[in-house]
């Protein structure tokens, strides 16, 4: 079944449910995308030109080009430029080139490297589910929350932010407002959550194990987590991406149980949720087949040597999985400017305060949980 139309559909975070398998809205008259795409790759050049001169100094760390390019889009958007003619064009690099850089991604994992995460660290993405999903339930029970609004913070927060929360909206028969608000909430959470876990990391002094767990568990969005895992280190990156992976795909069989809980806890009449493969990102497929082909050897390393008379001749190296690295990066980067430009503060006021305050509480109290035990088991 397809999500609501209306005003949920044009909330401001559905740039980032597109990519995780919500379907687009129906196409109008063909935009303009040329301004939007010259605007987010001018952002993204001068994050690695930052990012590069930087890095003398700080090392990596928050100087990374992909959440660079965030920050640069986030303060160009909210300047108060007339940028209008701007969104097109960013908003198709937020469908496109964001599952494109993560699919390329897999390029850079070895399945082996899943053994670093072990059976605990995928256990531990199942039990934050629970977690937050108990935790959203108490709150409504508080009566912090109501009820459908509640369950839709529940499921954005235990698994991957707006997607999560249209996935559910049909099946619960929540409203549009109900869905605008929640959609707009885990957003600007997962967004304030992305931003504050590297700065904690360094304080804590977190190894990149520790830290991609954290960040794939913590964080609502998966390119919010590719985003802050990789302003960490690559190995960050990469656990963080298999544990923010592992979450997504318990989406379907999580809006089917709520959708009984729903009924036989008083609820109306539940709608029928759509089919499981239909709620699964396409990116997840690609990433996980390019990372098996990386596995098995079967991406191409060439090294071409001549020489001619006189010279000790000439070297020249190719990897197929270190090309697929570095688009990976620029896809992102160039996303992750048009996510900034999207975010506007305007956008934000429209959240209720409430709402944002309890998310953020329950968010706060969950990463808190997530590092507690990331340090007990690890």
């Amino acid at each position: 079944m397809k999500p609501p139309a209306g005003p949920a559909a044009a909330e401001w975070g559905r740039h980032l449910d597109w990519m995780e398998g919500v379907p687009p809205p129906a196409p109008g008259a063909a935009p303009r995308l040329l301004p939007g795409l010259l605007l987010v790759a001018a952002l993204a050049a001068g994050a690695y030109g930052l990012a590069r001169l930087g890095a003398g100094r700080a090392g990596t760390g928050l100087l990374d080009p992909v959440m660079l390019a965030l920050l640069l889009g986030l303060v160009a958007g909210n300047l108060g430029l007339p940028l209008a003619a701007c969104r097109p064009g960013a908003a198709w690099t937020l469908r496109r080139l964001l599952p494109l850089g993560i699919v390329l991604l897999g390029a850079r994992l070895d399945f082996f490297a899943v053994l670093r995460v072990g059976a605990a660290g995928l256990a531990l993405s199942v039990l934050f589910v629970v977690a937050a999903l108990l935790l959203l339930g108490l709150m409504v029970r508080l009566g912090w929350l109501p009820r459908r609004e509640g369950w839709l913070l529940g499921i954005g927060t235990a698994i991957c932010g707006g997607t999560a929360i249209v996935a559910l909206a049909p099946v619960i028969r929540a409203k549009e407002q109900e869905i605008a608000v929640a959609v707009a909430t885990v957003t600007l959470v997962g967004l304030a959550t992305m931003l504050a876990l590297p700065v904690a990391a360094s304080a804590l002094a977190l190894d990149a194990n520790g830290f991609g767990l954290w960040a794939g568990l913590a964080i609502h969005q998966t390119p919010q987590v590719v985003a802050a895992g990789f302003a960490h280190s690559p190995a960050a990156g990469e656990i963080a991406t298999i544990v923010k992976l592992a979450r997504v795909c318990l989406l379907a069989p999580v809006v089917v149980l709520l959708g009984l809980l729903w009924t036989r806890t008083g609820g109306e009449g539940v709608t029928r949720a759509r089919p499981w493969w239909r709620m699964l990102p396409l990116f997840v497929p690609g990433f996980l087949g390019l990372a098996l082909l990386r596995t098995l050897g079967l991406l191409p390393d060439l090294a071409l040597h001549w020489s001619t008379l006189g010279t000790g001749g000439t070297r020249f190296e190719f990897s197929s999985a270190t090309l697929a690295a570095h688009l990976a990066g620029i896809c992102l980067a160039v996303a992750m400017a048009g996510v900034g430009l999207e975010s506007t503060v305007a956008a934000f006021r429209r959240t209720g305060l409430r709402a944002v305050g309890t998310a953020g509480f329950a968010a706060t109290l969950l990463a808190l949980f997530a590092l507690g035990t990331i340090l007990l088991l690890f």
